[in-house]
């Protein structure tokens, strides 16, 4: 896998730019390189449950119960990018900056984490990573619209493929017939 200058250069290689040595660099590419990569390396996170970051723990419960609505309060995990679930209940729950409200006594939460170690990148993630950051990149580089317009598109592509694929890896958490079919019964 590439290491995270690696993945940036890919990037500046689509716009036609100058190659980076360092994201800690003076030069100019090297300098909004650095700014934009983590975040959007956390928003591309973000924006799927990626299998490769998804993780599951048992959260620690707050001694501070909240004021109303729920009877406990847990902290999420300080590398929490998005809750998908709180396992094993039915009880409703609230995520309120890094703090989780339910009424369950014992919480299971399943998540996406945010992934640093490239080393770790689904290789589907790795490219619609290249994409994003030469979208990104683009304009502020090259000043083409129409470049930055057709790397919006293969990006949109290949974020399709890669969640397709992703979720080809699992099965469904749970099955349900839904209404229509249950009412045959």
């Amino acid at each position: 896998m590439s290491s995270s200058v690696q993945i940036c250069n890919r990037a500046l290689i689509r716009i036609k730019a100058d190659l980076i040595s360092s994201l800690e660099g003076s030069a100019t590419n090297e300098i909004i390189a650095n700014t934009i990569y983590d975040s959007v390396r956390r928003s591309l996170l973000r924006a799927h449950n990626w299998n490769f970051a998804t993780e599951y723990v048992e959260l620690a419960q707050l001694t501070d119960s909240p004021v109303f609505k729920f009877d406990f309060a847990y902290q999420l995990p300080s590398d929490c990018l998005r809750v998908l679930d709180l396992h094993g209940t039915e009880e409703d729950f609230k995520v309120i900056g890094n703090k989780l409200y339910t009424d369950t006594d014992a919480a299971y939460l399943i998540y996406i984490k945010d992934v640093t170690d490239t080393g770790s990148f689904d290789v589907l993630f790795e490219e619609c990573l290249v994409l994003k950051l030469a979208y990104e990149l683009c304009f502020y580089i090259t000043g083409s619209a129409p470049l930055t317009a057709q790397l919006l598109q293969e990006f949109e592509l290949k974020f399709k493929e890669a969640k397709r694929a992703d979720g080809q890896e699992d099965i469904p958490d749970s099955w349900s017939n839904g209404t229509i079919i249950d009412s045959r019964f």
